[in-house]
C-alpha cells in the first residue's frame, strides 16, 4: 500500500508540474478564442473565458501573477480598483445579490490581470491580433453579403449588421482597421497592399453600412491613434484638422452616417425643448445623465456602494416624473457617472488612474502598444455614452486587448510555458 500511495503521489506531482507548464498556453489560446468569437457568439466567448479562468485558477501561479501585476502601473491601479469595488460591497442599502452582481459585471477587465504576465512574447501578441483580424474579416464578408441581400442574416432588422449589434460591429471593425494599418507597415512588403485593402473595406463598411454612432467614435479614435503613432503628439493639432476634414467628407458622402447623426441631434433637441420628451436613445441618455448627476451631488466622496445604482436611481425618479422618465434603469449609459454613483470620487480617481497607467509602463512603443492605446482611447471616449467596460462584447474586447497588448517583461512567472 505504501508503494501504491507513493506511486500515486509521484504521478500526481508529475501531472501538476506538467499542467503548470501547459496552463499558460491554454490561457493564451483561450484568450485568443474569446476575443475572436466575441462578435459572433456570447456562448462561445463564455466557454473560452471559463476555460481561461479555470486554467489560471488551477495553474499554481496566481501569486506570481499578482506579484507581476503589482510591479506594473496597469496591474497595480486595477488591483486597487477591484479592492475598492469590494470595499464598496460593504456599505449601501441594497441586497448582497445586487452588490455581487455589480462586482461580477466588472469581471471583463479582470482579464487584464490574468493576461498581463503571459503575453509579453511578440509571437503571442501577433497570434492574438491575426486571429482577431481573421474573424473580423469573416464578419465583414457576412456583413457585405447581408447588406447586398444575398443572405438573410441581419440584427435588429438592419441589413449589414451581423455582429451582436451595430455598436459592437462598428467598434470591432474599427479595431480591425487599426490592426490592418500596423500589419501593412510591419509585415513583408508583398502583403502591404492586402492589409491596406482590408482596412479600406472595413472603413467603407463603417461609413456606409454599419449605422452605429459608437463605430463613428471608434473610427475617429483609430485615426487619431494612427496619426499620433506616425507623427507624435506634437502634431496633434494638424491631426485634428485632418480628422475634421475626413469626418465632413464622410458625413456628406454617406446617407447612413448623415441620417444617424442628424437623428441624434433631433432627439437631443426634443429633450431640451419638450417638457415631456418622447422616449428614444438620446432622450433616455440625457434624462439619465441629468438625474444621475443630481444623485451624485448628494453623496459624492464614497458613493452609494457597489450594486446600488439601480435602486438609488429608481428612488430618485419615481416621484419626480409622471411619464416614462420615472422608470428605473440599471445603467446611466455613461461609465464614469456609474462609477461616481456607486463608488464616488475616490473610485473614479482610481479607475481613471488605471486608464492613464499604460503611458507609464516600461514597454516598447511598438505596433502592439499603439493598438492597445487605440483600443483604450476608443473605450474611454465611447464610455461617455455607454458603460463599455461592463457590457458583454465591449467589456471582453477591452479587457482581453489591454491585457495582451500591454504585457511586458517585468519578470517571467515561474514555470511559464511557451510555444
Amino acid at each position: 500500500m505504501f508503494f501504491i500511495n507513493r506511486f500515486v503521489l509521484s504521478a500526481l506531482k508529475k501531472y501538476l508540474i506538467n499542467w503548470q507548464l501547459a496552463a499558460p498556453n491554454v490561457i493564451r489560446f483561450s484568450a485568443i478564442g474569446a476575443v475572436s468569437t466575441v462578435g459572433f457568439s456570447t456562448a462561445m466567448t463564455s466557454v473560452f473565458c471559463a476555460v481561461l479562468l479555470f486554467s489560471w485558477l488551477s495553474s499554481g501561479t496566481i501569486l506570481s501573477h499578482f506579484e507581476y501585476c503589482l510591479m506594473s502601473p496597469i496591474g497595480k491601479t486595477l488591483i486597487i480598483f477591484f479592492v475598492f469595488l469590494s470595499i464598496g460591497c460593504g456599505y449601501g442599502s441594497v441586497s448582497w445579490s445586487e452588490r455581487l452582481d455589480s462586482l461580477w459585471s466588472w469581471r471583463k477587465i479582470f482579464y487584464v490581470l490574468i493576461l498581463l504576465p503571459i503575453f509579453a512574447d511578440e509571437l503571442w501578441k501577433k497570434r492574438f491580433i491575426i486571429s482577431f483580424l481573421g474573424f473580423s474579416v469573416l464578419g465583414l464578408l457576412v456583413s457585405y453579403l447581408s447588406w447586398s441581400g444575398l443572405i438573410g442574416i441581419k440584427i435588429e432588422n438592419t441589413p449589414g449588421v451581423v455582429l451582436q449589434n451595430w455598436a459592437s460591429q462598428g467598434m470591432i471593425f474599427s479595431i480591425a482597421i487599426l490592426i490592418s494599418y500596423f500589419l501593412a507597415f510591419s509585415e513583408n512588403e508583398k502583403y502591404k497592399k492586402y492589409f491596406l485593402f482590408l482596412g479600406i473595406l472595413f472603413l467603407l463598411n463603417i461609413i456606409f453600412i454599419t449605422p452605429g454612432r459608437s463605430g463613428y467614435i471608434a473610427l475617429l479614435m483609430v485615426f487619431l491613434t494612427i496619426g499620433v503613432s506616425k507623427f507624435s503628439l506634437r502634431k496633434l493639432p494638424y491631426i485634428f484638422i485632418i480628422m475634421c476634414l475626413i469626418s465632413i467628407v464622410a458625413f456628406f458622402a454617406s446617407s447612413t452616417m448623415k441620417d444617424k447623426i442628424i437623428l441624434g441631434w433631433t432627439q437631443a433637441q426634443q429633450f431640451s425643448q419638450d417638457k415631456s420628451p418622447p422616449l428614444n436613445s438620446i432622450t433616455f441618455r440625457l434624462t439619465a445623465y441629468e438625474n444621475t448627476l443630481e444623485i451624485i451631488k448628494r453623496n459624492s466622496i464614497l458613493g452609494y456602494g457597489t450594486g446600488s445604482f439601480e435602486t438609488v436611481y429608481a428612488e430618485h425618479v419615481q416621484s419626480k416624473y409622471q411619464d416614462w422618465r420615472n422608470l428605473g434603469t440599471s445603467d446611466p449609459h455613461n461609465q464614469y457617472l456609474f462609477i461616481l454613483t456607486e463608488n464616488g470620487v475616490i473610485g473614479f480617481i482610481i479607475f481613471f488612474s488605471f486608464l492613464l497607467s499604460p503611458w507609464f509602463i516600461r514597454i516598447k512603443k511598438d505596433q502592439y502598444f499603439f493598438i492597445g492605446i487605440g483600443v483604450l482611447a476608443t473605450w474611454m471616449v465611447s464610455s461617455l455614452f455607454s458603460s463599455h467596460f461592463r457590457t458583454f462584447p465591449e467589456g471582453h474586447l477591452v479587457g482581453l486587448f489591454l491585457g495582451a497588448m500591454f504585457s511586458t517583461r517585468y519578470f517571467r512567472p515561474a514555470n511559464e510555458g511557451t510555444m
